[in-house]
């Protein structure tokens, strides 16, 4: 198998793939025997560990994780052979020593390699919306072009998701907080119902928290001075580009922001640059500029059911006095 599948195949075990990049596994899994056979194979490590809980270790459960792991994966040690039989009993003392400690980390290594395996990454292709289940039960709605990466849950503490994308959380009461890890923005939850936005390469980058139901904190993230924002339901909180400065919790109708579950395009004030880029994730195309000097007109529109991304760039148009023409793989906006 080409180094370049492979290294797909792992990261996708542990990494956020670009749509394209889950594209192109898919794709990879479907023709390739020797790829789905690299990935049966970590799957089944998946399989070990689950089925092990969190119950003590078996004497051979270390064996049956690294006969499960691809040879790529397992460490190799070499004994070098005695070459005089008189120290055969010291140097066979001295090797006894010297493999358990290569036993040791060999064992470190492959639990390692399989606590990262466990990491779920969910990437939703543009054009497509997809619902999570997480292992505590709670769900996660995540709209197009958005990725997700999850852990276990299997330890005591925090359940913590990565979130790169748009999302809408109801929270299962665990126990423990619930942590969304955004590009910029930590947002910290116990049982409740919220949507985050936070596209790290939307033209105007920011992490959007509106909360329907329960309380939620909402520090940014690279700041170690800046106080927790505490929403209550109705209220919205934004962490800017600059995350030395959060939004204070503002009253915001949580129709806007909760549009794209139904189907809607809700933009309040919104850079155009930003709103073009969401019609390109909900209907999969390219829609560029050709006059840079646009991205940042404000832009309001509401639709809650648009029929198009071509009926949504005519309205769009009329409300700003623009026009648009099409493209090999989308529209170009102009100026009139």
């Amino acid at each position: 198998m080409p180094a370049d599948d492979r290294d797909l195949i792992i990261r996708a075990l542990d990494e956020n793939l670009a749509p394209e990049e889950a594209q192109r596994l898919r794709q990879l899994l479907d023709t390739s025997a020797a790829a789905q056979a690299e990935w049966d194979r970590h799957q089944s490590v998946r399989g070990l560990v689950a089925d092990h809980g969190a119950s003590p270790f078996a004497p051979d459960f270390a064996d049956r994780v690294m006969d499960a792991l691809p040879a790529s994966s397992r460490p190799t040690t070499r004994r070098r052979p005695d070459r005089t039989p008189r120290m055969a009993s010291v140097r066979s003392a001295r090797w006894a020593r010297i493999g358990g400690a290569v036993l040791a980390v060999a064992l470190l290594v492959g639990l390692s390699t399989v606590l990262g395996l466990w990491t779920q990454t969910v990437a939703v292709p543009y054009g497509e919306r997809t619902t999570v289940s997480l292992p505590d039960g709670s769900t996660v709605d995540l709209s197009a072009g958005s990725t997700l990466r999850h852990a276990p849950f299997w330890w005591p503490g925090p359940r913590e998701v990565t979130l790169d994308g748009e999302a809408f959380f109801a929270v299962a009461d665990g126990g423990g907080a619930f942590i969304v890890e955004t590009f910029n923005a930590r947002v910290v939850v116990t049982g409740t119902r919220f949507n985050v936005r936070a596209w790290r390469d939307d033209p105007a980058p920011r992490t959007t928290v509106a909360l329907t139901e329960g309380r939620v904190d909402v520090t940014p993230s690279r700041s170690d001075t800046a106080a927790p924002v505490i929403l209550r339901p109705g209220e919205t909180s934004v962490v800017g580009a600059d995350t030395t400065v959060t939004v204070s919790a503002a009253e915001r109708p949580l129709d806007r922001a909760l549009a794209w579950r139904s189907g809607g395009l809700a933009f309040v004030d919104q850079p155009l640059a930003s709103a073009l880029r969401e019609l390109e994730r909900r209907y999969a195309l390219a829609i560029t500029l050709a006059d840079p000097a646009l991205a940042d007109t404000p832009l309001t529109y509401l639709n809650p059911q648009p029929t198009s991304a071509e009926a949504a760039l005519t309205d769009i148009c009329h409300v700003l006095g623009l026009r648009f023409r099409r493209t090999a793989d989308g529209f170009t906006v102009l100026r009139l």
